[in-house]
């Protein structure tokens, strides 16, 4: 999955959760923690 794929993944999940009102804050914590995640391990593989 490419970075932008896997952004737009997580940013649709967001609003999705916004828009329903299911606990926004925790579900931007959880994927803000897994996007920095990804940006660690994709940085790792580079060097």
């Amino acid at each position: 999955m490419g970075f932008i794929t896997f952004q737009k993944a997580i940013l649709s999940k967001n609003n999705y959760y916004v828009n329903n009102k299911i606990s926004p804050g925790g579900c931007a914590d959880l994927s803000v923690v897994t996007y920095f995640l990804f940006c660690v391990n994709r940085l790792n593989n580079i060097y």
